[in-house]
């Protein structure tokens, strides 16, 4: 890897270059820190989770780059590395200005030509004019334009602006052939933002026609996208359930009666149409027209709606689970029991359906109808996760029965199958005085069978700690060189087995500070090290502090966090 920062747009990926684009706009990218002269270290946030990634730039090209992502790992590029080189690129290009503007103010100054000097001497009519010049010729600045201001231009049509301005940023986006560009659909996502933002205001001062217009308009419009779109289709699709919220807030918010009204009846025409119904739009209307039920007539409207729905999904073969759970707590809801159960019995091989029962009757504490319908459950294959939440609710009920031979099957089960410690005690309590070391070795003997992970190794560990074998413990970190393993069961080995661990904690310390540099693997040992100390092993620490001290001199990092001890 070897290109220049300035050039990155032609060596990056595109999609991870714009999704980059986006973290880096939306402030997700912090933490700057040059650890070493052209090596930076910064921290770049994706879904609420913090990546870490590392950029040598000497002095203009990218030498080596590196991220703690999944992605880096697998293929050596991300998004997060992406936002890193944009971020430290616009930070070098602004530093770059701030010197050339201080280098300039020396110089005798040849006149004033900044943006606000400009706008202030003009008259507001030449620069109207230049606006409208600028926007037939720019196409991008024109949608720009219209998104901004559409909000505050009058109109006879209120909604046909909206849907006039979504209309002429998916125009803009399309190619020859008629799909849509990476780039084309970004520019869709600025605009529907820019309308999120006004939507917000309008609701904030009570404008409710102008929310309800503007969120029609991109129901209506980014809907037939979604098919087209590949891999931002997940974007777009949070685009249209943004929408449905913010109309699923104007009943809360006093909005008037009449508005609520045309609301209802066009929700209850539009959830019929095919164009929904195909792209899994259709619950978010049901869900809508729920949100409008005031009364037993719309309630019951609702329920011929949804009914009619199930009836073209089951001609069409779609899955009806969602409309078959909204049908469900409507009639819960008004007491149709009997209605429920029928069409519970239906549609009881579909798993949130039997989910949906089986909760329900536990909620009401008919448990013998609960653990009936969950073997039922059980019997039809389930999914795993469906099946493990069955088992589950099984287990529950044994507890409660003390029934020890099922609480023993369904606890050693859930075990294998979750990996949880907490499982492996269920199933010793249960079997109590009859339980031998060699059910112990019969579990961890099948626990080893399985695929690695790293809940099958912590498993296995803390199975050797429940049962107190700290000579198998220690030899079975030994084997598994996992410096998070030995971090949380280490300590419990000491004082009987001191020079074992401490050999380990020697070796994978080193081994993990020989592949890791920066703050973050310089505070695990500190964490390390206090550990060991609230452990009362503050002569292991110590030695192990000077052992690191020793070895890695020039670390400052870790200089600084052990600077204590």
């Amino acid at each position: 890897m070897n290109f220049p920062l300035a050039e990155l747009e032609l060596h990056l990926d595109e999609d991870y270059l714009l999704k980059g684009e986006q973290l880096l706009e939306e402030g997700k990218v912090g933490g700057f820190m040059e650890i070493e002269r052209h090596l930076w270290l910064m921290q770049v946030e994706d879904q609420a989770v913090p990546y870490e990634v590392e950029l040598r730039i000497s002095p203009s090209k990218v030498q080596q780059t590196s991220c703690d992502c999944p992605a880096a790992r697998k293929s050596g590029e991300c998004a997060h590395i992406a936002a890193g080189l944009l971020a430290l690129r616009r930070r070098i290009t602004e530093a770059q200005e701030k010197s050339a503007k201080t280098a300039a103010k020396t110089r005798k100054p040849r006149g004033n030509l900044s943006t606000g000097h400009i706008l202030e001497s003009i008259r507001p009519e030449d620069l109207a004019d230049f606006v409208r010049q600028y926007a037939k010729t720019n196409r991008s600045f024109a949608i720009a334009l219209k998104t901004r201001f559409a909000p505050s231009v009058p109109a006879i049509d209120n909604k046909g602006k909206f849907l006039e301005l979504l209309d002429n940023a998916i125009n803009a986006s399309r190619k020859a052939d008629r799909s849509l560009t990476k780039r084309g659909i970004r520019g869709i996502l600025n605009v529907t933002a820019e309308m999120q933002s006004h939507m917000e205001q309008a609701l904030a001062r009570q404008h409710f026609s102008d929310a309800a217009d503007m969120a029609q308009s991109i129901i209506e419009k980014i809907t037939p996208l979604l098919r087209k779109a590949g891999e931002a289709q997940q974007e777009l699709r949070a685009t249209v359930a943004w929408a449905f919220r913010i109309l699923s807030e104007l009943p809360g918010r006093n909005a008037p009666p009449a508005l609520l009204d045309s609301l209802w009846s066009y929700a209850a025409e539009e959830s019929q149409k095919l164009l929904y119904r195909s792209n899994q739009i259709d619950r978010y209307f049901f869900n809508f027209l729920k949100a409008l039920c005031d009364s037993e007539i719309k309630t019951g409207h609702l329920r011929r709606l949804i009914a009619a729905q199930l009836g073209r999904y089951l001609s069409e073969g779609r899955d009806a689970t969602s409309l078959v759970l909204l049908q469900l707590q409507l009639l819960e809801e008004t007491g149709q029991g009997m209605e429920a159960l029928h069409l519970v019995q239906e549609y009881l091989s579909a798993p949130e359906v039997l989910l949906f029962a089986v909760r329900h009757a536990a909620s009401k504490g008919d448990w013998n109808r609960t653990a009936m319908l969950a073997e039922t459950g059980l019997k039809l294959r389930m999914p795993p996760a469906v099946a493990g939440e069955l088992e589950d609710i099984l287990l529950q009920n044994a507890l409660r029965k003390n029934d020890r031979e099922k609480i023993a099957a369904l606890a050693k089960s859930r075990m294998m199958q979750t990996l949880d410690v907490g499982y492996f005690r269920t199933y010793k309590a249960a079997l109590a005085e009859n339980w031998e070391r060699e059910q112990t070795d019969e579990i961890l003997t099948r626990l080893r069978r399985l695929p690695f992970s790293h809940q099958k190794r912590r498993i296995i560990a803390a199975v050797l700690a429940q049962e107190n074998r700290k000579a198998d413990l220690l030899a079975y970190l030994q084997d598994a060189g996992s410096l998070d393993l030995l971090t949380e069961f280490g300590t419990m080995l000491l004082p009987e087995l001191k020079t074992g661990v401490v050999q380990l904690y020697r070796s994978l310390l080193d081994q993990y500070l020989r592949g890791h540099v920066g703050p973050k693997p310089s505070q695990r040992v500190r964490e390390i090290v206090v550990q060991l100390h609230r452990a009362g092993a503050s002569a292991v620490a110590d030695a192990l502090v000077e052992m690191i001290r020793a070895e890695y001199p020039e670390r400052h990092t870790l200089r600084e966090e052990l600077h204590e001890f």
